[in-house]
């Protein structure tokens, strides 16, 4: 850390802050003390640990330091807060010992009420707490500790409440007042803060929760996590002291104390405000009607309080339909928030200031905000400046967000609905902030790099920002005509650093920006000319010829660029997009000025206002163009630093582009080069790449067996390393141009009117290139990969980083489809195929690491599926069956394996198994759901599905039976008391058809291994149809048929029942040659016959009985063409009835 010695100009240079900027950094003229340099000089640190390290100043002039368990104390101000300290003793005590890392929101240093000595109080996160009456006095000091179990939670914020000591927040919801003994001052006393129980506890409990929600239950109070602890502090020297007042922040809720005296602690009430914030943010940013209250996430980032002593929060909401764009906003409550006595109000919110430019780094993504437990490592923090003397106006307010690598000044007024940030960025600088104070006018600012330097408000800046000179409106009026030159000219001024003039002849120009209300018909047709102006002055800016260079004089003559906005202003060319001759150069400044276009546009209105443009004859979002021009400036930047690797390639393709271009013949003339030409126009770049593409295609078709490998590694090396680049950028800064998404907008990146595909069906080519290149095909040996890993590691990379690049810009042109219609199901079909293509080819080389992590990104589900199956992970499986499970990757893997033929892989896996998603799967596979049931033992429902089965299965009546066998199991081991006898009936019926004879079976023409499963009614006519030559078996064969009958009689109609008797009864008669007996001795033949002897057997085992004798001989054809035959019948009929 180096002690300040930087002028205040150089001070503001050294973090970029414009001369005409609403504020300034000034040096502060404390030294830092010689202990602390030496400690941090002698310390082993390294530049990021400095980012560890933990400072605190404060108000009263105090400053601290920790390194280790060593506390340094020295005053960085005079008790008179205008003078400076020159010079200051540093106090060095030693921290209670800790096995966590000591902070300095953990300690507090002051001057002691009790003697004229500066006191301090140190906690460590675990607890233990370390008094000194005298911080000149190193080695005499209290130790004592929480006197209740911490329950895993931390210490983590401090405050004093003088003259009652000291109020300490844990990580969790506990609060604890720490107080020195009030008679001698000896030792310590710790005094837990706790919120009434019950809903009538306490005298001074308050109601406001009848007003704005439910009071949460002490239990639900213990899963909130302590944001910030502030107390009311006075403003002014007459104001009392006491009682004070405390208010605690829990995520989204609000708790008010207050201290009266020693262990009087009152508690007023608490407001859960997530409900009314979720409201004020859906009303202030999205559509009310298509938004609900469960997509958005609200936090609330710290509390302050205004001179009304109104609550001041720091919000930030997110939309989880828009994950990238995160609202800031600054919330003030109305100050009768917990007086009892009020009538109920709907919202406690009183006003709403939206932020703008405010924009957080890659480290504080919200996805892991509510993991967060302590306020350093809140995103922002927030300071409100009470005094404000410096305004005119007493409305005007000010405030500062602060967090280690930031600081942001926001200047409003009361009826200001957005107010746009000021931003000092110490980061970039390679700086970091360690600690911030508020001391009447000024902001002290700790730095790693500077020490103390001081913030204060620009007031010239303030009272010139209402006003516009004369000759600034003239010239507007004038060039009324030209607004696009006239665009131009405000830019150059914004460049060049006076900004806040560059935005009121923005207003001017367009004074439709400065209106609040709404926007007439006329407006809004000057809004599109606006966004079309936009994204033309965008890629003038990229286009734009180098003036710089006197080679290009001739070119800037022929088109006529005057008033181009390249051209270097008088004074110093501060303006100007290039001053270079150098082409990389020439690249980085547009890149630069592009930038700072972008920066004007988003510090006035026409950023909120940009909505639609035309871009190759196709309406897309306008922001969307700019990050593409943004895009092909890094794109350019790329080829020129890969011209060192890949010379030939880039001239060669570069010399093609121009040639169809007809820029060739411009080169005889003139002194440029190829690249001169070429990288000036920036926004069609995307043609090099597809000459890249034309010049493989030649080398293919040349020898397509074996093409050149060198050049498709070098193409891919090319095409990968722009393209990685170009993502990257879109990855970190792609929140900046989040934009008003267009219902199923043609949106496709980087198209142009000779692709209108866009710059992706370039890289699928490559792609294809490469694997034909490279053989990755089944036609692959795997002995070739496993021999020569170090080559196909190599080639895995490259193949690795082009699938990356197609599949994020498919999911990039997804995300601007409506999900379900044709074209995003067409897209979609289309992404899966060429994301499984890639990823197949990438396992196929045994490339598992890379191909896991590309599955999982882009979710592709039955690679990740292959992946296991092929290294054999089941782990690894099941892990990703929790990670994707609402995703359906169960499902994904269910289907799988079916159409792998693993079926049994699927049943056998416990932890498959005991998932609730088998069961759904499988409703629509009874085949396989019986066996998933039997293994879970829920016998009952695999008894009823197998039944259903087998009620289906006609093919093949082993396969019935074995069905129905299986469920008469499953059903007696259920707790089904009584058994289904339906199964022993089945099971019945197809015995009988499977111990048919074969003789029996040749004379219906079957084949007993394709027979299929017969009907009853059938099975029966095929008994009773057997051969006259074996009497023995067809009297079992037609015992078997009226047994079948028998079985029928429960299932079927008495109509059937009754007809199946009499077929089978009048078959058995025809079974005998009747004409040839004697009727002389009728009872001799009748007791010989067939049917007789089908009754001894039938009637001998049941109370059965024969059908009667009219029914049988009714519409018999024997009997009435045959008297003979009918007696014999009759007799035959008589002498069974009289057996039996």
């Amino acid at each position: 850390m180096n002690t300040p010695s930087k002028t205040n100009a150089s001070l503001n240079n050294f973090y970029n802050i414009a001369p005409y900027s609403s504020m300034i950094i000034k040096s502060f003229s404390s030294i830092l003390p010689y202990r602390v340099i030496e400690a941090l000089s002698t310390s082993n640190f390294s530049n990021a640990s400095f980012k560890n390290l933990t400072a605190r100043i404060t108000k009263n002039g105090w400053a601290w330091f920790i390194i280790g368990r060593k506390l340094f104390i020295w005053r960085y101000l005079d008790e008179d807060y205008g003078s400076k300290m020159k010079a200051s003793k540093c106090y060095e005590l030693l921290l209670p010992a800790s096995d966590l890392a000591l902070h300095a929101d953990l300690i507090w240093v002051q001057n002691s009420l009790h003697s004229r000595f500066p006191c301090a109080l140190a906690v460590s996160p675990e607890g233990s707490i370390r008094y000194w009456p005298n911080v000149f006095q190193s080695n005499n000091f209290i130790d004592s500790v929480l006197t209740w179990d911490l329950n895993g939670q931390e210490c983590q914020i401090l405050i004093e409440i003088q003259p009652l000591g000291y109020i300490l927040g844990t990580t969790t919801n506990s609060l604890v007042h720490i107080s020195l003994d009030r008679e001698n001052h000896q030792s310590i006393n710790c005094n837990v803060l706790k919120p009434p129980q019950g809903l009538f506890s306490g005298i001074s409990k308050k109601f406001s929760h009848f007003i704005f929600g439910s009071l949460p239950t002490a239990q639900m109070s213990e899963t909130r996590q302590l944001i910030r602890v502030i107390k009311k502090e006075p403003i002014f020297d007459t104001d009392e002291i006491l009682p004070i007042q405390i208010y605690v922040l829990f995520n989204n809720l609000i708790q008010k104390w207050v201290i009266e005296d020693y262990g009087i602690e009152n508690f007023c009430g608490d407001c859960d405000l997530e409900k009314h914030l979720k409201e004020a943010f859906i009303n202030k940013f999205w559509n009310r009607s298509t938004t609900h209250h469960n997509q958005i996430s609200i936090w609330i980032m710290d509390i302050v309080l205004n001179q009304s002593d109104e609550i001041v929060l720091l919000v930030v909401g997110n939309n989880s339909d828009l994950p990238n764009e995160n609202s800031f906003g600054l919330i003030t409550l109305f100050g009768n928030l917990f007086v009892s006595n009020q009538s109920s109000i709907e919202s406690p919110i009183k006003s709403f200031l939206h932020l703008r430019n405010i924009f957080l780094t890659n480290d504080h993504s919200f996805t892991v905000r509510s993991s967060m437990t302590s306020s350093r490592y809140h995103p922002f923090n927030l300071i409100y400046n009470l005094h404000n003397k410096s305004h005119r106006s007493n409305d005007r307010q000010s405030i500062y967000l602060f967090n280690s690598n930031k600081l942001y000044l926001i200047e409003f007024e009361t009826n200001d609905d957005h107010q746009d940030a000021m931003e000092i960025d110490f980061q970039s600088n390679n700086d970091c902030l360690l600690g911030v104070s508020l001391a009447d006018e000024s902001l002290f600012l700790l730095t790693l790099k500077n020490g103390f330097v001081t913030i204060e408000s620009n007031s010239s800046s303030q009272t010139s920002i209402k006003n516009l000179s004369n000759s600034d409106k003239e010239m507007i009026v004038s060039g009324q005509s030209n607004e696009f030159s006239l665009m131009k000219k405000i830019i150059n001024l914004f460049v060049k650093g006076e900004k806040t003039r560059a935005k009121l002849m923005m207003e001017e120009l367009f004074p439709f920006l400065s209106q609040s209300a709404s926007i007439t018909s006329s407006e809004t047709r000057s809004i599109d000319r606006l966004n079309d102006m936009v994204v033309m002055i965008s890629a003038d800016i990229c286009d734009h010829i180098p003036h710089a260079d006197p080679r290009w004089s001739d070119f800037i003559e022929a088109e006529n660029s005057v008033d181009s906005l390249m051209m270097r202003l008088e004074d110093s060319g501060s303006g100007s997009v290039s001053g270079s001759v150098m082409i990389s150069n020439q690249l980085e400044e547009k890149l630069s000025f592009h930038q700072q276009y972008i920066d004007l546009l988003r510090q006035t209105h026409v950023w909120e206002l940009l909505q639609s443009s035309t871009s190759n004859e196709s309406r897309l979002p306008t922001r969307l163009i700019l990050c593409e021009h943004i895009e092909k400036l890094l794109a350019c930047l790329s080829l020129k630093k890969l011209q060192s690797r890949f010379g030939a390639i880039i001239e060669q393709t570069m010399k093609q582009v121009l040639q169809k271009r007809n820029l060739a013949t411009k080169l005889e003339n003139s002194h440029l080069t190829n690249q001169d030409l070429f990288y000036s126009k920036a926004t069609k770049v995307d043609d090099f790449f597809w000459e890249l593409i034309d010049l493989e295609q030649k080398e293919m078709n040349l020898d397509h067996s074996n093409p050149d490998e060198n050049l498709i590694i070098a193409v891919t090396d090319i095409i990968t390393n722009v393209f990685g680049e170009i993502c990257l950028y879109r990855q970190t800064n792609g929140s900046i141009y989040g934009s008003i998404i267009i219902a199923d907008c043609d949106f496709i990146v980087w198209n142009s009117e000779q692709h209108h595909s866009g710059i992706r069906d370039c890289w699928v080519k490559q792609l294809d290139f490469f694997v034909r290149c490279f053989q990755i095909d089944s036609t692959l040996s795997a002995i070739s990969v496993e021999t020569d890993d170090e080559r196909w590691n190599q080639i895995g990379q490259r193949l690795n980083d082009l699938t990356d690049i197609i599949c994020d810009n498919f999911v990039l042109q997804l995300k601007y489809l409506t999900e379900g219609n044709e074209k995003h199901s067409t897209l979609r079909r289309q992404f899966e195929s060429i994301r499984s293509k890639c990823l197949e080819s990438l396992l196929r080389i045994k490339q598992y690491n890379r191909v896991a992590l590309l599955a999982e990104k882009y979710e592709d589900f039955d690679i990740l599926i292959k992946l296991c199956e092929e290294t054999d992970n089941q782990d690894q499986l099941n892990h990703y069956t929790k990670r994707f499970e609402c995703k359906g990757f169960s499902k994904n893997l269910f289907e799988w394996y079916l159409k792998e033929g693993k079926q049994a892989k699927m049943l056998s896996s416990s932890t498959i198994s005991s998932n609730d998603d088998l069961d759904e799967f499988l409703k629509n596979h009874d085949t396989l759901k019986w066996l998933h049931q039997l293994h879970i033992k829920k016998f009952s429902e695999a008894s009823q599905t197998l039944e259903k089965l087998s009620s289906l299965e006609d093919q093949c009546p082993q396969r019935r039976k074995t069905m129905i066998s299986i469920a008469k199991l499953a059903s007696l081991a259920s707790d089904h008391s009584s058994p289904n006898t339906n199964f022993d009936d089945q099971l019945r019926l197809l015995d009988y058809q499977l111990n048919l004879s074969d003789e029996i079976l040749k004379k219906n023409s079957l084949e007993r291994n394709s027979m299929k499963v017969l009907k009853p009614r059938n099975l029966i006519e095929i008994l009773i149809s057997g051969d006259d030559n074996r009497p023995n078996e067809d009297l079992l064969n037609f015992k078997s048929a009226l047994d079948i009958v028998d079985i029928l009689r429960k299932y079927e109609t008495t109509e059937l029942i009754k007809e199946l008797e009499l077929l089978i009864w009048r078959q058995a008669f025809q079974k005998d040659d009747w004409h040839l007996f004697n009727t002389d001795s009728p009872d001799v033949y009748i007791r010989r016959s067939f049917i007789f002897q089908l009754a001894l057997s039938y009637f001998n085992e049941t109370d059965k009985k024969l059908p009667e004798l009219e029914p049988l001989m009714k519409n018999f054809a024997l009997i009435d063409e045959d008297p003979k035959a009918s007696f014999f019948f009759r007799a035959a009929h008589e002498m069974i009835q009289n057996k039996h």
